[in-house]
């Protein structure tokens, strides 16, 4: 954070994490994000990400993402491969996959790229809640790190308000459009 990385960008290697994943990002961004300072979560489901984002974070500007990759060792349920290339012929589609996720993750390393690898061994119950916890108390921490109170979202309260006024007074949506338009030309007249 201190050297100015602003975007924490999570990898999931498979759909049992994502959840996880959604806690972390709403966390980072909604528990950090006030008072001028914080990070985003954003994310995107690996391995799809792989070539997309990947090409950015191995190639693009450097210095403000943080990358993520959250894996499962052993995925429930899981099914092994009819291949015919012998080195993955009969291994389970989730081994694949962490094969791909180490590799970026090496890779990441490889062209000094700050980034981060989280696994937990199967989705059981006990480890999703072991992970929760992680994810909770990180946010937390990182919040007392850059001294800001996790618990307040003050900023949330203005969308609240602006959808409850618009819902009171029964705006249609091109009511809704002029308003916006109006506000944008007042706020970002010399924008461009």
């Amino acid at each position: 954070y201190k050297k100015n990385f602003k975007v924490i960008f999570s990898m999931p290697y498979s759909k049992n994490i994502e959840g996880c994943v959604g806690l972390w990002i709403q966390g980072i961004s909604e528990g950090t994000g006030k008072d001028g300072k914080g990070m985003i979560g954003t994310c995107q489901s690996a391995p799809i990400c792989q070539h997309s984002v990947l090409e950015y974070l191995l190639g693009g500007f450097k210095g403000n993402v943080i990358p993520i990759l959250w894996t499962i060792e052993e995925d429930i349920p899981d099914l092994f491969l009819k291949s015919s290339i012998n080195y993955v012929d009969e291994k389970t589609a989730q081994t694949v996959v962490n094969y791909q996720a180490d590799a970026t993750f090496q890779a990441l390393i490889q062209q000094g790229v700050p980034s981060a690898k989280i696994s937990i061994i199967n989705p059981l119950e006990i480890n999703i809640g072991y992970l929760i916890a992680f994810i909770l108390s990180t946010v937390y921490y990182l919040c007392l790190l850059i001294d800001v109170n996790w618990a307040t979202n003050p900023k949330v309260i203005i969308g609240k308000k602006i959808c409850n006024e618009a819902l009171q007074e029964n705006f249609d949506s091109e009511k809704r459009i002029r308003i916006r338009e109006s506000i944008a030309n007042s706020k970002f007249e010399n924008f461009f």
